[in-house]
């Protein structure tokens, strides 16, 4: 997975902070992330308050409290650091603009070392008497709207929260009228090993890339293509899956569309994940993508992904991608 993409799936919101204060450098980088956030027709609606005073972020968090109706309480999680997002309600896309600068600098956060959260309730907070006297002291104009706060520190506990379960069916692959071969009818009993050998990702790859190049879907530079792609990064999906695939260079050395699967009862790492199915695809043409996309809409679906595992012959595996909804 890309080293980028990767950041952005560990990224959680904290809710627990240090009181110790966050460095000038990394209150900039988030900064500059939420100046570079997109927005409509590149308007940049938004303006930014980046609060370190002590006393002005008690004021902000009272204010906060009080229309969340828990006056005695800090919304803001003990973070001693509190940017908030305003955007001028005169551009027809500014919630959305400062909705993407907000995600924009909690992703930045992340990759600084620092602990982040959106705070809601901006919009009700600067509607009151004393949020226009702020809104006036800081000389923003009477226009903007309050999008939320972002509050950031140093997280008090060292391990991050765990991710929610990504839901299930929320991936819908619409693609153009050709034809493709479904998965389910690509994969046959040779192309299927319920009790992989390797130990290593390496040995993982070469054993389930050996099944295409027996297969005769793909020469043997194909297998060097698809650790080539794993050099420059990872092919591991999440929930134990891993699709193994060649460069766009390799992909010349396809003959013919064809997929395995390799199972690892035991787990194979994949740079610090676990893999317990890993696939091999090489598809001719656009059946290449396609091939790739139907393995990662099954990887995301935990009930296709746990039947995978359990199954103990070819006929369980058909059964597990039978009912899978790739395309609507």
């Amino acid at each position: 997975m890309n080293e980028f993409v990767e950041l952005m799936t560990k990224r959680r919101s904290i809710r627990k902070y240090q009181s110790k204060m966050i460095r000038n450098a990394e209150l900039d980088q988030v900064l500059y992330a939420g100046l570079y956030a997109a927005s409509g027709m590149g308007r940049q609606p938004c303006y930014f308050i980046a609060v370190r005073d002590p006393e002005t972020r008690n004021l902000l968090s009272s204010m906060n409290a009080r229309v969340l109706g828990q006056p005695d309480t800090d919304p803001f999680y003990g973070a001693p650091v509190v940017i908030i997002v305003f955007a001028d309600t005169t551009s027809p896309t500014y919630l959305y603009d400062g909705a993407l600068a907000l995600g924009n600098m909690m992703n930045a956060a992340h990759a600084v070392g620092l602990g982040s959260c959106w705070i809601h309730r901006a919009k009700e907070e600067f509607e009151t008497a004393t949020g226009r006297l702020l809104l006036k002291e800081w000389n923003l104009p009477e226009t903007v709207e309050g999008i939320g706060h972002l509050v950031l520190g140093y997280p008090a506990e060292e391990e991050l929260p765990e991710a929610a379960p990504r839901k299930e069916d929320h991936v819908t692959f619409l693609m153009e009228k050709k034809e493709f071969p479904a998965l389910i009818e690509i994969l046959n009993e040779k192309s299927v090993i319920l009790e992989g050998t390797a130990k290593t990702k390496e040995e993982a790859i070469r054993e389930a890339g050996r099944i295409v190049v027996d297969l005769k879907c793909a020469g043997e530079e194909y297998i060097e293509s698809m650790l080539q792609r794993e050099e420059d990064f990872s092919t591991y999906l999440g929930n134990g899956v891993a699709i193994a695939h060649g460069t766009v260079w390799g992909r010349k050395r396809i003959f013919k569309t064809g997929v395995s699967m390799v199972r690892y009862p035991e787990g194979v790492d994949f740079d610090g994940n676990r893999a317990t199915l890993v696939f091999a695809a090489a598809g001719v043409g656009d059946d290449h993508m396609d091939l790739v996309q139907q393995i990662s809409v099954a990887a995301q679906n935990e009930t296709v992904v746990a039947a995978l595992n359990e199954a103990t012959g070819f006929r369980d595996i058909q059964e597990a991608l039978r009912n899978l909804a790739l395309y609507k």
